[in-house]
């Protein structure tokens, strides 16, 4: 991992009050690039490009790792700073099930698309994309 990649996950962690992994995730029992204990394990994509190709396989793949509620995909444009999309679990209050989600889907993200719940297979498995605000409310009402 880059000093710059490794500079900037230090940064989301410490906007969003977690831990940036060692190794970017790379150990046994240290996954994913960030995590706060007990509220969520974070994904820290990057790409200059003007979409990013999400693969729900990897998404199902966060969920199974996942020990905390939350599991989230932090995707940032390098040329749109300021404009970070965050994917989670789409039925946020209900049942998940990440072994029935289909491993085989994927999708352009851009910019525009914040605010999409996006189905990913036939038993109605989806995705919500939301910005920062949207993302503190979630982990706001995961500790009421």
């Amino acid at each position: 991992m880059t000093d710059d990649r490794a500079k900037r996950e230090a940064e989301v962690a410490e906007r969003h009050g977690g831990r940036s992994r060692p190794a970017s995730g790379a150990f046994w029992g240290l996954k994913r690039d960030v995590r706060k204990t007990g509220v969520f394990l974070m994904e820290h994509k990057e790409t200059n490009q003007t979409y990013f190709r999400f693969d729900s396989r990897d998404f199902v793949y966060l969920m199974k790792q996942c020990a905390d509620p939350i599991p989230v995909y932090l995707i940032e444009f390098t040329w749109a700073r300021g404009q970070p999309i965050y994917a989670v679990p789409g039925d946020w209050f209900e049942e998940r099930d990440p072994d029935k989600a289909l491993t085989t889907d994927t999708m352009r993200v851009t910019p525009e698309t914040v605010g999409l719940k996006v189905a990913f297979n036939k038993v109605g498995w989806t995705i919500l994309f939301v910005d920062e605000d949207g993302f503190r409310e979630i982990v706001e009402s995961e500790h009421e």
